[in-house]
């Protein structure tokens, strides 16, 4: 990601222009990384991966931004040091364009930029930028006049920025099927799997050992929504439960289903294997090696 941005070979007098710049810090554009508000941090994996992104750039000893959509204007500091500014947005796709032409009035014209959606691409694009691609969840059964709003959004993404950074193969495979533009595919888009800290995250002889209840535990360590999979868990573990599998499910994130899974449990008469937790991501470690799946 950030060789991308800073050690990219550039013409000799653009070179020369970068000596009289100034030193505005990196710029990165999410759909949130704060709570909309500014309160508390967010723990799932865009912000994951923001935080991280946060880290290198500080480690070159360089100032960073994050702009985020926010319920009302804001300005704080992260708990990781970085500077955030939330800008009132629809938090739809609807006030992409209204939060990117906010947030470039702001971005002095030759500071580097990271868009952390391709949707946050348009209408303004940094020549010093790269985007971030974190699935094709939105190629679905959509209307023709959406389906080519998002293919003329990843063109743009793909013309208009210095490469994007693809966490799957998959995203890649898209833009060769659908957009073409096989060049220039091969040539900027940039396969970089997600990634754990194996210091951090490593095993133990004493993971997976017996509870004290003597029931396994099933963690689903993600947002609680549907489109990320928490229904099809929680009705699967009820259907196991009900053929004498028992087991503890533990579901770690936040997310609009947080409420209807205890719901759907408490009604199943099941909800003495149901957890709900919302932990920061320093605790995820303690989570993980409490779970045996």
């Amino acid at each position: 990601v950030i060789r991308l941005i800073f050690t990219k070979e550039l013409p000799r007098a653009y070179m020369l222009k970068r000596k009289n710049r100034s030193n505005s810090g990196v710029y990165i554009l999410t759909q949130s990384y704060l709570t909309s508000d500014g309160g508390r941090e967010q723990y799932s994996g865009l912000q994951r991966y923001v935080r991280e992104l946060v880290r290198l750039v500080k480690e070159r000893g360089l100032r960073c931004v994050v702009l985020q959509k926010a319920i009302a204007d804001f300005q704080t500091t992260s708990p990781d040091g970085a500077q955030v500014i939330g800008l009132k947005a629809r938090n739809d796709a609807w006030g992409d364009p209204m939060f990117n032409y906010r947030a470039h009035q702001l971005i002095p014209a030759d500071s580097p930029v990271i868009y952390c959606l391709v949707e946050l691409i348009y209408p303004h694009v940094r020549e010093r930028s790269i985007a971030l691609q974190h699935g094709v969840w939105w190629d679905g059964q959509f209307a023709s006049w959406k389906l080519a709003t998002i293919r003329a959004l990843n063109r743009r993404a793909l013309r208009k920025s210095r490469g994007i950074v693809c966490v799957d193969t998959n995203y890649i495979n898209w833009c060769l099927d659908v957009l073409g533009m096989q060049e220039t595919v091969f040539q900027k888009c940039h396969y970089v799997p997600n990634f754990v800290n194996p210091h951090e995250f490593s095993s133990h002889p004493d993971d997976g050992a017996p509870r004290p209840d003597g029931l396994m535990t099933v963690l689903f360590p993600r947002r609680c929504e549907e489109k990320r999979g928490a229904g099809v868990f929680i009705r699967s573990a009820i259907q196991l439960w009900k053929q004498g599998r028992k087991f503890r499910a533990v579901f770690c994130g936040w997310g609009s289903m947080q409420e209807e899974i205890s719901d759907i449990s408490r009604q199943s008469g099941y909800s003495k294997f149901v957890e709900v937790l919302d932990v920061p991501f320093d605790e995820m470690r303690s989570v993980y090696s409490q779970a045996d799946i």
